[in-house]
């Protein structure tokens, strides 16, 4: 009676053992329940066929799978970004409290030397320290630097403020002051100092010729090798103060007072 039909056919009440149950339970007349299908709301079938259905479907599931990957991938992202974060914000808090930060090991940092020339026959080099870890660290006074030559003879470097290439409070303020602890609370953070040494001494002049330097921390039996030259007349060479940044030196910020 009907051209087509989507879904079961035995939903409907024209089937004879609907239609049969209904004048018995309902008591209408059979012909109340032959009430055409409502096919104004339901899908006519695809074309194509099962083949679309299987397309379709696994488009679905594509579309699925990319939207649980980015979404996971999207919170990775936010995870990392928070920890971050919150590790950044421990740091300034502890260093803002005044809470003391310890002291750096050898294993926290990286340490790398470049050699510079100076003037009047003042030559050096200049250490830069950065922390490669994962907590904040601090570094006070003078590091430990031995010069080594090729026949495992050694120099230690002397403890000065500031020389002729620089180092701390170079304009000489008066009265002396104390070294600054430096904070370095990741590895964007710097810290740094000089060695120096002189060429010009009385005649016969000694030199000393080293390609290497062995730096420790104090307070702390540990050393790291790094490249360095050193020429020093008489043996001797001094080392400066670690200061923040990457030049060296660093000034009071205070005026000096008479």
């Amino acid at each position: 009676r009907w051209s087509w039909r989507w879904g079961n056919t035995c939903s409907h009440s024209e089937h004879s053992s609907q239609a049969h149950l209904r004048r018995w339970y309902l008591g209408v007349p059979p012909w109340e329940s032959r009430s055409p299908p409502d096919f104004a709301n339901k899908r006519p079938p695809p074309r194509g066929g099962g083949l679309l259905h299987f397309r379709l479907d696994t488009l679905a599931k594509r579309r699925c799978f990319v939207q649980r990957v980015t979404r996971v991938i999207s919170e990775m992202v936010a995870f990392i970004v928070f920890l971050s974060l919150s590790w950044i914000l421990t740091s300034y808090l502890l260093n803002a409290s005044g809470t003391p930060v310890p002291a750096c090991s050898l294993h926290q940092l990286s340490i790398t030397s470049s050699v510079r020339e100076g003037a009047g026959g003042t030559d050096g080099g200049l250490i830069v320290v950065r922390n490669i870890s994962s907590r904040a660290c601090s570094l006070t006074g003078y590091p430990h630097v031995v010069a080594m030559n090729k026949k495992g003879r050694t120099i230690t470097a002397s403890h000065v403020a500031h020389e002729m290439l620089g180092g701390w409070d170079w304009t000489a303020l008066r009265p002396f002051p104390k070294p600054p602890t430096v904070v370095l609370s990741n590895s964007t953070q710097f810290a740094s100092d000089w060695y120096e040494y002189s060429e010009n001494g009385p005649i016969p002049a000694n030199y000393f010729f080293a390609s290497r330097l062995i730096i420790g921390l104090a307070g702390s039996t540990l050393r790291v090798r790094v490249a360095g030259v050193v020429d020093a007349d008489q043996g001797k060479m001094w080392v400066t103060p670690f200061v923040s940044g990457k030049t060296g030196t660093n000034e009071l910020l205070t005026t000096a007072t008479s």
